[in-house]
């Protein structure tokens, strides 16, 4: 009898010993389960820091382009005004020109008449 009980405690020595060897196994399939479940959250964590910094940036070059569209209208409207103005400068100029040849003939005759009025004075 005392072998049969020998001979039990044998068999549940190494139930025991395989147990604890599952067990071990499991807690090392375990802790590699956390190693690369915390991994995924670090590189979790990463991208959403990445997809923040690009949504920055995609905001930053809406912005440029905001800004970049504003200074090309902002171009148009200084060649519309500077073509407006050399107009109106040309129209000036012209209107400028005409009155000075208009003196100028004002002139000429009121130096011709001028030479009539003193050739009939110094007649009389």
């Amino acid at each position: 009898m005392e072998t049969f009980y020998k001979d039990k405690l044998n068999e549940e020595r190494s139930a025991l010993q395989q147990n604890q060897e599952e067990l071990m196994s499991f807690k090392e399939r375990l802790a590699e389960s956390i190693k690369q479940n915390q991994h995924l959250h670090e590189e979790i964590s990463t991208l959403k820091k990445e997809g923040q910094r690009l949504q920055r940036q995609s905001v930053s070059r809406s912005r440029c382009q905001q800004c970049e569209q504003h200074q090309q209208e902002h171009k148009l409207r200084l060649a519309e005004m500077e073509t407006f103005y050399k107009d109106k400068l040309n129209e000036e100029r012209s209107a400028l020109q005409q009155n000075q040849e208009e003196l100028m003939s004002f002139k000429e005759r009121l130096a011709e008449s001028i030479k009539q009025n003193q050739r009939l004075h110094e007649e009389m």
